[in-house]
């Protein structure tokens, strides 16, 4: 079975607002995400806690790099 996968899309005072991988938006408290997360980082689900997946995050995030740089030579 495949890890589900939650970006953390902002935060609103003390909830963290995330967006799974069929794009489903939902709150969380921001007190049950680990320490030091941010905006755009990648949380994997374990049991009842989320973990920051770096590799993901960083896989991602160089996705999105690689097309803006593709648009902005259009």
């Amino acid at each position: 079975m495949s890890p589900n996968y939650y970006a953390i899309d902002r935060f609103e005072e003390e909830v963290a607002v995330l967006v799974d991988d069929d794009e489903h938006t939902f709150t969380t408290a921001r007190s049950g995400l680990p320490a030091g997360v941010r905006e755009g980082d990648v949380l994997c689900r374990e049991g009842e806690a989320y973990r920051l997946d770096e590799a993901e995050t960083t896989a991602r995030r160089e996705r999105i790099r690689r097309l803006e740089e593709k648009l902005r030579k259009k």
